[in-house]
């Protein structure tokens, strides 16, 4: 029986995961509504799928649906739900204000939702007023159709690998190590600090997808957060995968670092143009050195596995 699915993936990569989904068999491009190309497929070509969220440059997520609607309540009451009444939920949906939204109807229709203890998952797409949803058991693995209980299996989102890869040398961290995440939202970045052993403030307004004892989430802009931040303890560590420009994120990192302790490293994540240059890459590194280089030496760039083709991971040091 043929199934439906929806690939999300960057809008500068469309086109090439397009020609990549037509050269498996089985599947077929129904449409495209940049950045989700959505699939038909037989079952056998899941594995193949799944594939697609591995590699240097791989897709965000992929939905599984099975079922439209044209109004977000009804998913609590569809078919799927019902078969599944004693079910505990995770959302992965897309665009990010649609999780939040289906989280709080979910609580509010009385059925379980939790972002880590979780039986089933609900994954929803919103696209030209539908929505797109669909039922699962919890992720099994796509090639030995086992459930895995490897927790980097159900992490909030790929970024996490990136942080992982990151600060490889000096996970895990000491008991007392205190870490900043800013733009943290779905939570990749604060999922690995925590999984580690970091105490972290998430600074986000969007929704957190991460419940751990050691994470204090702040759901608002850096510049509102900065008044609880200053009386804070001092951090060890900075980190920020936000989406934009080098030298605006540059900016606000330069204002956390009065609340870093010396010696602090800072881990950013750069986001450049459309497969940038050598020169764009420099450029991009030199505003942000000129803009943290009176508080941060040691500065550092690198081009991570878990990077895309417009992405750099730079590090420095607070003085």
């Amino acid at each position: 029986m043929e199934r439906r699915a929806v690939l999300h993936v960057e809008e500068t990569q469309v086109e090439r995961f397009r020609a990549q989904v037509a050269c498996l068999p089985g599947v077929v491009v129904a449409r495209v509504q940049s950045p989700l190309l959505f699939l038909r497929f037989e079952p056998a070509c899941w594995g193949a799928l799944t594939r697609l969220r591995r590699g240097r440059i791989s897709a965000h997520r992929i939905y599984e649906v099975d079922a439209t609607c044209h109004d977000i309540g009804w998913i609590v009451h569809s078919v799927a739900m019902r078969k599944v009444p004693m079910a505990v939920f995770r959302v992965f949906a897309y665009p990010g204000l649609l999780q939040e939204k289906l989280v709080q109807l979910l609580t509010e229709s009385g059925i379980s939702a939790d972002p880590k203890v979780y039986t089933h998952e609900l994954h929803a797409v919103h696209c030209d007023g539908e929505f797109h949803f669909g039922v699962v058991k919890r992720h099994h693995d796509a090639d030995e159709g086992q459930c895995t209980d490897d927790p980097r299996s159900h992490v909030p989102c790929r970024a996490y690998y990136k942080l992982e890869e990151a600060l490889a040398a000096d996970a895990p961290f000491p008991p007392e190590t205190r870490a900043i995440d800013i733009g943290a939202s779905p939570g990749g970045w604060t999922e690995f600090l925590a999984s580690q052993g970091a105490t972290v403030v998430a600074v986000d307004p969007g929704m957190l997808t991460v419940t751990h004892p050691r994470v204090l989430h702040l759901p608002m802009l850096l510049e509102q957060a900065l008044p609880q931040i200053a009386v804070m303890n001092k951090f060890h560590l900075c980190v920020c995968d936000i989406n934009i420009r080098p030298h605006l994120m540059a900016k606000l990192i330069s204002s956390v670092t009065p609340y870093l302790h010396p010696q602090a490293k800072i881990v950013l994540t750069l986001k450049l143009s459309r497969r940038p240059t050598d020169a764009a890459v420099q450029q991009a590194v030199d505003d942000v050195c000129r803009e943290l280089g009176q508080a941060c030496h040691r500065f550092v760039v690198t081009w991570l596995h878990a990077n895309t083709i417009n992405e750099r991971t730079l590090f420095a040091e607070k003085i």
